[in-house]
């Protein structure tokens, strides 16, 4: 393949990539602007996804239930995902996806930390990281291997920071 080629390929997949985010981001904000604001107590109780809820006696009791329900999910990264990309030593909470090419985890301290942290793990694995614009996180993509192109974002969630690392395959 020309370097021209290479090229287009790579900018197409970067504008995949911020597409794909700006959707992320910006759908649950456009859903609250058409949906009315007529959510109460008991309609959020009556949805059998929160059916839990009403049977839980105390906050501690309805956590604990959100636990159990997350022990089916597998709290380790797979194989290929650990190669390629891999995680922060930090990294704690870890929760992914039944295809394995979204994985979740949670490190302390403020977002800009975390992103320096995984850009430096990115760099060392021959990853090229490129901006997302105005959202605490980055994509990066590669011309080798299994994945072709990784979209991470980071959200402060009290003292600790949230990083969702969605892969896409070549």
């Amino acid at each position: 393949m020309t370097q021209t080629g290479s090229s287009a390929i790579q900018n197409r997949r970067l504008v995949l990539a911020i597409v794909i985010v700006v959707i992320i981001v910006f759908c649950p904000v456009a859903i609250g602007f058409v949906l009315p604001e007529q959510t109460t107590e008991e309609s959020v109780q009556a949805h059998p996804t929160f059916s839990f809820v009403q049977d839980a006696s105390t906050p501690d009791a309805a956590l604990d239930e959100i636990e159990a329900r997350l022990d089916g999910v597998a709290s380790t990264a797979p194989v290929q995902f650990v190669e390629e990309v891999s995680l922060p030593s930090n990294a704690r909470d870890v929760r992914v996806s039944d295809d394995g090419m979204v994985v979740g985890f949670s490190v302390d301290g403020e977002p800009d930390e975390a992103i320096a942290t995984i850009d430096e793990i990115m760099e060392a694995k021959g990853w090229t990281a490129v901006d997302l614009g105005g959202i605490d996180g980055k994509t990066y993509v590669k011309n080798e291997g299994l994945y072709a192109q990784v979209v991470m974002t980071a959200t402060q969630v009290g003292g600790s920071t949230s990083i969702v690392m969605r892969c896409v395959r070549r």
